[in-house]
């Protein structure tokens, strides 16, 4: 029988699949009448067949069937890209001029908002926004909201009403090509927006108007986060639980998540399929226990869904989560039926399922990694485990572990050297021990919350739960200070993240089918993969830019020319690069082999100069400056091509007088009166804003 046959949604998701790749490609609107006449077409042409012969119900006996039945869901996955794609409401805030000025709006929080030193974090929806004639308009859109928290205690919560007034922005583009793109990220949630709204600006008009699932879902991960911060205290034990069983990782320090990451284990920090999995095999141990279990197949099945439907309940209902708990109810009710599984078409079917929901979830990283992960294990782990004969049980268990971490591994290698750029070398070592301390920590943690209105036995369990979690980050850190523990700054092309994917397949079929032709596309593929990665390469050391970093209140200004980047710093002697900075600058200047030079005061070489807030780049003149040195108090205004203005408040365009610069740049304002009148000054001088 073939794989087709055994796995039917494979039929289903692959055509699908494609519909959602062709309309990221951006297909002409047109192309979507036609996919509606296919579905049509094919609803009617499914109708007809049932009803007049039972016989083209088989795929194999009408050829005419499988391409209608390929297209209708081809175009299934088009249509339903473009109705979940936001910016195709009539009334999405990005058809509108908003980013001309202030807006006045009223939101509702979508999430948990996230608390900072200074600013709160969120994602809200928008409801309304005023327009010119001070109507309140319908309007839709998501924007990604930071709140100065300022000196109130007011921190908004899931479901609040909001009604503001602030600048609204699109989401800036990465900067560098070694950045992570941020704007892709928030783009697959349909986010495209982003606001930082001052204190005065916002307040709560109404509460409790979210989802009640989700609303009941966060309260139960509170109360799980409430009983664990008791017990455990806050320090980095109970960061690390907070993030294994309730999906939390606010508390998490940069240092404890530098050593997982570098250790190889992120995968433990993120509930997900391994948290799930550890809970499924816990309730199968459990009812194991109870013979009579054996006939009520239907009664374990429905047990083991509603406790790993509680679990994710209990997480927030995260995506990696939901991903899991899907993945997992398709193997149970197989199993409660007493149907033989096949996995890979319980994992389509499982896709098929969340992208009908959400169609750009094909586009995220937790997806692709959470699918190419199990795919791989589905594919590799047998062939890779029987290479190797081993006696002792024992040492037999440790290589299955080994077995399936290597071929998790190389199934999602495309995946994390090109959003990521970094491959742990020691991540066999890491998770032979971190693995099964994982398996038992949230085992350990799911007790301490059974037993915890229980005074000796809760402590006792917390007590134990709290060094099993200490020796864990312990080996973590350990591996990740091994000398050569991260390769990092390796950053490939997206053709090249396919090519190398075709090396891994390739590869593969190679080893399972022994046919030494398959070495010949293998070699095809890497050929292609390092030409491409050749191009890329050349074609960055090509480009020539300008571009301003924000650090703090100060900003260090870049040009790249061939293979120099000169960086020019801030006048102000006690300024000095935050390590963000720094971080992203060394990343892309080791990721494109380039020079760096940093400017300072009174430097002069072709084709760079600078002179206090004055800077030259070849014939381009440049002005940089913020109120500690005010162009009101030179005595002279040399013409400039760029002006560009930090911080403050409201200045007047006729210090300039008559050598008014031809463009303006204006960045971190301290109002929003203040910006207003500026720009509307500059709007009346027709300068290029």
């Amino acid at each position: 029988m073939s794989i087709w046959s055994r796995a039917p949604f494979l039929r289903i998701i692959l055509p699908f699949t494609a519909g959602i790749l062709l309309y990221r490609l951006g297909l002409p609107s047109s192309i979507l009448n036609i996919c509606l006449v296919i579905l049509i077409f094919a609803l009617i042409f499914t109708a007809a067949s049932v009803f007049l012969s039972r016989k083209m119900l088989q795929f194999r006996s009408i050829p005419v069937f499988g391409t209608v039945f390929f297209f209708a869901f081809l175009s299934a996955g088009l249509l339903m890209s473009h109705q979940h794609d936001i910016r195709n409401s009539a009334s999405f805030i990005g058809n509108n001029d908003i980013e001309s000025g202030s807006q006045k709006l009223i939101v509702q929080i979508l999430n948990e908002p996230e608390p900072g030193n200074t600013y709160i974090k969120t994602t809200c929806k928008v409801i309304s926004m005023q327009n010119d004639s001070g109507d309140w308009v319908n309007a839709e859109g998501k924007i990604l909201l930071y709140l100065e928290a300022g000196d109130s205690s007011l921190v908004p919560e899931y479901g609040n009403t909001l009604v503001l007034n602030s600048y609204v922005q699109p989401i800036q583009q990465p900067l560098f090509n070694s950045d992570f793109k941020y704007d892709q990220y928030l783009a697959n949630k349909n986010i495209y927006h982003q606001a930082f709204v001052r204190d005065s600006y916002w307040s709560i008009i109404d509460h409790g108007k979210g989802n009640p699932i989700i609303n009941f879902s966060l309260q139960l991960r509170q109360s799980l986060l409430n009983i664990l911060r008791e017990e455990l205290g806050s320090g980095d034990e109970y960061a690390v639980l907070a993030a294994m069983l309730a999906g939390y990782r606010a508390d998490l320090s940069a240092d404890m998540l530098k050593a997982y990451s570098g250790a190889g284990a992120m995968h433990i920090m993120s509930v997900s399929g391994l948290h799930v999995g550890v809970i499924y095999v816990l309730l199968v141990f459990i009812f194991g226990l109870f013979p009579g279990m054996k006939k009520k197949l239907w009664l374990k099945g429905v047990f083991i869904l509603l406790s790993i439907w509680l679990f994710a309940f209990v997480t927030g209902l995260s995506a990696s989560v939901l991903r899991a708990a899907v993945m997992l109810s398709f193997i149970v009710i197989g199993e409660a039926l007493n149907r033989k599984i096949n996995p890979f078409n319980s994992l389509a079917a499982a896709a098929f399922l969340l992208l009908v929901f959400n169609p750009n979830m094909l586009f995220e990283i937790g997806f692709q990694l959470s699918f190419a992960a199990l795919t791989g294990i589905f594919l590799l782990y047998k062939p890779i485990y029987k290479a190797i004969y081993i006696r002792s049980k024992f040492a037999d268990k440790v290589w299955q572990l080994m077995a399936m971490s290597t071929a998790a591994q190389v199934a999602t290698l495309p995946f994390t050297l090109y959003y990521f750029g970094q491959f742990p070398l020691y991540f066999l070592l890491t998770n032979i021990l971190v693995v099964p301390l994982s398996a038992i920590v949230i085992y350990a943690g799911i007790a301490t919350v059974i037993f915890s209105f229980v005074p000796w036995l809760g402590d006792a369990v917390s007590w134990v739960m709290i060094w099993i979690a200490k020796i864990m980050n312990g080996i973590v850190q350990g591996v990740e200070s091994l000398p050569g523990a991260l390769v990092s700054n390796i950053y490939i092309h997206p053709v090249s993240a396919l090519l190398l994917a075709g090396v891994i397949i390739s590869l593969f079929i190679l080893l399972i089918k022994k046919k030494i032709r398959m070495l010949y596309p293998t070699l095809a593929f890497l050929v292609l993969f390092v030409f491409v990665q050749r191009m890329d390469y050349r074609q960055n050391q090509s480009e020539e830019f300008f571009l301003l970093i924000k650090d703090g209140g100060q900003h260090v200004s870049m040009y790249k020319e061939g293979k120099n980047l000169y960086a020019f710093m801030p006048d102000d002697s006690d300024y000095k690069p935050s390590n963000f900075v720094l971080s992203r600058i060394s990343k892309y200047k080791e990721r494109n082999g380039l020079v760096f030079i940093p400017v300072g005061n009174g430097y002069e070489e072709a084709p760079v100069f600078k002179d206090g807030q004055f800077s030259q780049i070849k014939d381009i003149r440049i002005l940089i400056w913020n109120d500690n040195n005010n162009p009101r108090e030179m005595q002279y205004m040399p013409q400039v091509d760029l002006a560009i203005k930090s911080g403050g408040g409201y200045f007047s365009a006729q210090s300039f007088e008559e050598n008014m610069p031809a463009k303006f740049i204006l960045h971190n304002f301290g109002n929003n009166s203040a910006l207003e009148k500026s720009l509307k000054e500059l709007r009346e001088w027709k300068v290029v804003l």
